[in-house]
């Protein structure tokens, strides 16, 4: 059973916010909310280089802290970090591979082990970590990836088995990127 611990409401010395501490902390407490007290430790760690501001976002007019120089808030942000303006962008080069694999997984995955039972058609486990495999090979025969006949379920100790033609060596986590 928890018990309930007395809380006082404090104001953070550098941006003014209310908010409830712990009395038990009140001896450690250096008077900034966390994320003062976050920031003020990077401006420390940094020594002058990282500025530490209340900004209006660009977008949205949300008043926000900000390090350096950035102009939107967190949400307005994302659309500025992903795809091709992202830093690691390059081209749009993700294999056809890769990208059928993961609409394999939203599409199929879940209909394959529903009618399997959710177990493994070879040894015929059940609540174990259940894989699909593709009884005719993925990268041998692309024309049945999505082909629900071409698929069983198994756990992943027989699909280890299956591929590489020998027993699991105990406690190997295999083929977790099917999951």
């Amino acid at each position: 059973m928890s018990r309930l611990r007395k809380t006082q409401e404090v104001t953070c010395k550098d941006c003014q916010s209310k908010y409830e501490k712990r009395v038990d902390t009140m001896q450690n407490w250096n008077g900034l909310c966390r994320t003062c007290s976050s920031l003020h430790t990077i401006q420390t760690k940094i020594k002058g280089i990282v500025r530490v501001a209340k900004k209006q976002c660009v977008d949205c007019g949300a008043e926000s802290k900000t390090i350096g120089k950035l102009e939107r808030c967190f949400p307005c942000s994302i659309p500025f970090k992903s795809g091709k303006n992202h830093y690691n962008w390059k081209g749009g080069i993700t294999s056809r591979s890769r990208y059928e694999r993961t609409l394999f997984i939203k599409v199929l995955k879940q209909e394959i082990l529903k009618r399997d039972d959710y177990t493994c058609n070879d040894c015929g486990s059940r609540g174990v970590n259940l894989h699909i495999d593709h009884i005719k090979s993925w990268a041998k025969h692309p024309e049945l990836r999505f082909e629900p006949t071409n698929c069983q379920t198994l756990c992943m100790a027989c699909h280890y088995q299956k591929t590489f033609n020998r027993l699991m060596p105990k406690g190997l986590v295999w083929g977790n990127n099917l999951s």
